[in-house]
């Protein structure tokens, strides 16, 4: 059975982690239900002071399901709506460290000396508002690759709109020894909920078949 699900989803109660193309790898969001719209929604920080609230029609991502319960599913999509009201307008900073917090009530919390989320860590924080710390933070590895893709995510900084120096100087100062969440690993995370929080060892082998099936499906 697939674990990366396409098309559109009924509007009724569901969270889930939007997996789309992104310039380095992957993009993660959320996919919520929102009650008071009455429409399956999706939230995610684009880029730098970039965060976007829409319908979720299932044309722009692919998604896993979340194993949450439905008052999780409540609360993760109360917070997803007062972000959206709070925070799409302005947006939010990006930034590749883990840097930043949600609270349950949606309220954002950055760190001041260049601090914000990347797309996964924005997933992660929703998430972690809710009382779900899907990652066991402790057991990340630093890998081959990660370098190289925050050094990608920096150049691409540079040219992205209300960027400092100071915040620019910030994440070249973390590309050395910041732990690198990926979309495929947030999405296996979430996946298994319930258990949260779940060590790198248990989430790596279905983050790798989520970008297997996320690649055949993106293939054809």
């Amino acid at each position: 059975m697939s674990i990366v699900k396409t098309g559109s989803l009924k509007p009724e109660p569901i969270t889930a982690v939007a997996i789309g193309p992104s310039p380095v790898e992957h993009h993660a969001g959320v996919i919520y239900f929102d009650d008071l719209s009455k429409d399956v929604r999706a939230l995610d920080l684009t880029f730098h002071y970039w965060l976007r609230s829409r319908p979720f029609d299932g044309n722009e991502f692919a998604y896993v399901v979340a194993d949450t319960t439905q008052p999780e599913n409540e609360i993760i999509a109360a917070i997803c709506r007062v972000v959206a009201e709070d925070y799409a307008k302005d947006g939010l900073p990006y930034a590749i460290w883990l840097s930043a917090t949600i609270g349950r009530q949606g309220t954002v919390a950055v760190d001041p000396d260049g601090g914000g989320f990347t797309c996964a860590t924005f997933v992660l924080a929703i998430f972690a508002g809710a009382g779900l710390d899907l990652i066991d933070e402790s057991t990340w590895p630093h890998r081959d690759g990660d370098r190289d893709a925050y050094t990608q995510i920096v150049e691409l900084l540079k040219d992205a709109p209300k960027i400092t120096a100071e915040h620019l100087a910030a994440q070249v100062a973390y590309i050395e020894s910041a732990k690198r969440y990926r979309p495929t690993e947030v999405a296996a995370a979430a996946s298994l909920a319930a258990t949260s929080p779940n060590p790198f060892a248990a989430l790596e082998p279905i983050a790798a078949e989520i970008q297997s099936e996320y690649e055949a499906i993106t293939a054809t």
